[in-house]
């Protein structure tokens, strides 16, 4: 990494979202939206987490890690080679990494608007955070 890591949030409750976003300095506008009510779902807001994208910085998880040791991370439309880790990068399965879970999930983008694909990934994203979260 070339200077500290830029991610945003407090990271309150240790949650990491790693999103692939190079045209935004963290995520743009509707699916930070997005993000947000998916967060307030799981009574969560911004200063809970810590938002990183990759879209726009080389790193690794290791590195991230290193300075956001997270509980719980949630990678967005990001391949686990991008974040030089080997894990399968089967969607909304939950994988242990040490002391913390790590899931990979679709583009926030394929859950916008209202169309039988969205509401699928949706649906599917959130019967995972309920478990997650216990909610």
């Amino acid at each position: 990494i070339v200077g500290p890591l830029k991610h945003l949030g407090d990271h309150h409750k240790k949650i990491l979202v790693i999103v692939n976003d190079p045209n935004s300095v963290y995520l743009n506008e509707t699916d930070f939206i997005l993000l947000t009510s998916i967060l307030n779902a799981c009574k969560l807001t911004i200063a809970d987490i810590a938002l990183v994208n990759i879209g726009n910085q080389e790193t690794s998880l290791h590195q991230i890690l290193e300075s956001l040791p997270s509980k719980i991370i949630m990678c967005f439309d990001v391949e686990s080679s991008e974040l030089k880790i080997k894990l399968p990068n089967t969607p909304y399965k939950v994988n242990e990494l040490g002391e913390s879970v790590l899931f990979f999930s679709k583009a926030l983008s394929t859950m916008q608007g209202t169309g039988v694909e969205a509401k699928q990934e949706k649906g599917t994203l959130w019967i995972l955070l309920k478990k997650l979260f216990a909610l």
